[in-house]
């Protein structure tokens, strides 16, 4: 995925073009743990093509909340493919990593990805006009604590057959960090948590959307 010939959004400081780089950076450890080629290759040409595009053509707080639940669910999709683990027996195409101990390169790749493009990928999202100084600080933390409190890793399980509330997923959530001094995460408490920072985000997304229709009505008022 490489960035050249590549043009950052109007007035998007760098922000696309950190992100190719990040997500870039994340598929070469993907690739490098699957030593092989799979379906994931395709998907991430695509991911990053549709991320440049919302980037690109989002204008407004409604549009950037709806195209980040949308983002949300394909990057939960892309991160299926990448790791490649709880699949259904006779799936083809996907392959799985080829390390037994490889904490170490899912660390990296969750830092690439989910440390860098994504935040890029949402600042260059903001700059692009979807709201003004104070909004966009709000929907960017919003977007943060989705990710932050586990809503990919629901959506995660989900698309690979596993629901919310409908019964522990493989792992049981347990190699997500605890709180210092917590006991470690349990299917209920990631619900719990992942629940209201959505509610959260959709809460903001929909505050900034009046405000910003309200500026919009005094403006014509006055221009009236």
């Amino acid at each position: 995925m490489s960035s050249q010939h590549i043009a950052a959004p109007r007035g998007d400081p760098g922000h696309a073009r950190a992100f190719l780089v990040a997500a870039g950076v994340a598929s070469v450890l993907v690739l490098h743990a699957k030593a092989g080629l799979d379906l994931f290759v395709p998907a991430a040409v695509v991911w990053a093509a549709a991320s440049l595009a919302a980037a690109r053509w989002t204008r407004g707080p409604a549009s950037f909340t709806i195209v980040n639940i949308a983002l949300l669910v394909a990057d939960a999709g892309l991160d299926v493919l990448a790791m490649g683990e709880h699949l259904a027996p006779g799936t083809h195409g996907i392959l799985p990593w080829r390390f037994e101990d490889g904490q170490g390169w899912v660390i990296a790749y969750w830092v690439a990805l989910w440390g860098v493009a994504v935040p890029q990928r949402t600042l260059a999202m903001l700059r692009n006009g979807a709201a003004g100084q104070l909004d966009a600080r709000l929907l960017f933390l919003a977007v943060i604590g989705l990710h932050a409190c586990f809503v990919e890793d629901v959506v995660y399980f989900a698309l690979l057959g596993y629901p919310p509330w409908s019964g522990p997923p493989p792992l049981g959530y347990a190699y997500l960090p605890a709180l210092p001094g917590a006991e470690p995460w349990t299917p209920a408490g990631v619900w719990s948590v992942s629940a209201a920072a959505t509610a959260f985000f959709i809460a903001v997304g929909g505050a900034t959307t009046l405000r910003r229709a309200r500026a919009v009505g005094r403006l014509r008022v006055g221009r009236g």
